[in-house]
Parts: C-alpha cells; structure tokens; sequence
C-alpha cells in the first residue's frame, strides 16, 4: 500500500497542496516522517526492491532547485506517473528562500496502490536543529561532520566545516531496473547544480561520478 498521509499527485494537474505561511514546525514535520521512516527501514530489508541505491553528497549551504523546477529536477517520470503520491515533502511550504526546503519523498504507485517506487531526498546543514537524515536507522549526520572536521574530504568551495555546510543523503528503492538510471541523472543533475561531491558510499567529485556510475 502506499503508506502514512500520501498525496496524490498524478500528473501536474493534481498537485493540490496546502501552504504553509511560515513553515511548518520541525517537531510536526519529525512526527510526519515517522512512519515513514520505518516503512523506508523495512523496504531495505525486502527483496521485493530490489534495486536500491544511497548517497550523501557533501555541498555549499547553498538553495535547493526551487518550486517551479522540482519535477523537472528530480526523477521526473514519477511526477507524471497516474499513480504518484508524495509523503510530508517540505518544497512547496512558504519559507524565506524558495530554496531552504529539507527533503522531498515520491512514491510511484501500481493500480493497486502497492509502492514500485520510492525515491528519498534530506538535507541537513549546519545550523540545523536535527542532525539526522533519518531514512533508515541510525541515520545521523555526525560521522560524516566529524570527517568533514578532520579534513578528510576533498576541498569544496563555498563550504567551511565551522561555518557554512551542506550535506544531502539521496535514496532510491524500486522493483525496476529503468528507475535506477532516471535516479543517477538526478544525482548528476544535483552534483552539478550544488557544486558538491559525493562522500558515501565513496568519495566521488562529478567527473568521478559519472565515469563510475554512468559510464562516461
């Protein structure tokens, strides 16, 4: 089934969504994801997705694509597949800056409303009261800080482990191998935009990426 509050997307026509004139308290948006991340933690553990893919991209605090460019930005197909929903996703509430939203949830759906595919996104910076991605398990934000501290990763600019930093985890479960393909062109697409690198499962720059995983 699809899980916990979905909303129906279906196509861009259906995108029906109540603002948010100041956000949404971060206790209210915890409590949303909740039941999410369990059912993320059990799709991890079931071989009915059997395609599944993970990174964190280490990036300047820098906005994410705003409103008007997330369904072209990120795996685009899903937001016109009939049955696509979108669980607690953050980028259409009214912040400040059309670009600090925190993470987006899809969910491609069969007629069944049984889950093919879910692709994830969070990001955390620095000055952020949470410091968890939170999609599976302990899924915390400080090994890789405390890497960043250490300078352990390549220099980034426009990111200052002290001062200013970024780091968004990046996930995809899915029954179809065609999904996978769509998901790295969205993790290309978020390389260049942000001017990150990869740092798990390895450390990739782009030119790195797209010669592992896209064969360029």
């Amino acid at each position: 089934m699809c899980f916990g509050a979905c909303r129906e997307l279906g196509g861009r026509a259906a995108l029906d969504r109540a603002r948010v004139d100041d956000g949404l308290p971060w206790l209210i948006l915890s409590r949303r994801m909740s039941g999410l991340v369990d059912v993320l933690a059990a799709w991890d553990e079931d071989d009915e997705y059997p395609h599944r893919m993970t990174f964190v991209v280490l990036h300047p605090d820098t906005p994410l694509p705003a409103e008007a460019e997330v369904e072209a930005f990120f795996c685009p197909s899903f937001w016109v597949a009939p049955n696509s929903t979108s669980y607690s996703s953050d980028y259409y509430f009214n912040y400040p800056s059309p670009g600090d939203w925190h993470y987006l949830s899809l969910s491609d759906c069969d007629e069944d409303k049984a889950t093919v595919a879910h692709s994830y996104l969070r990001r955390v910076r620095a000055g952020d009261t949470c410091m968890e991605f939170g999609i599976v398990g302990d899924d915390v934000v400080t090994p890789f800080l405390e890497k960043l501290q250490a300078g352990l990763y390549p220099a980034v600019p426009g990111v200052d482990a002290e001062r200013g930093w970024a780091f968004t985890r990046l996930a995809l479960w899915t029954k179809r191998a065609a999904d996978v393909r769509e998901f790295l062109a969205t993790v290309e697409r978020f390389l260049e935009r942000m001017g990150g690198v990869v740092v798990a499962p390895e450390v990739l720059d782009l030119a790195g990426f797209r010669r592992v995983y896209l064969g360029e």
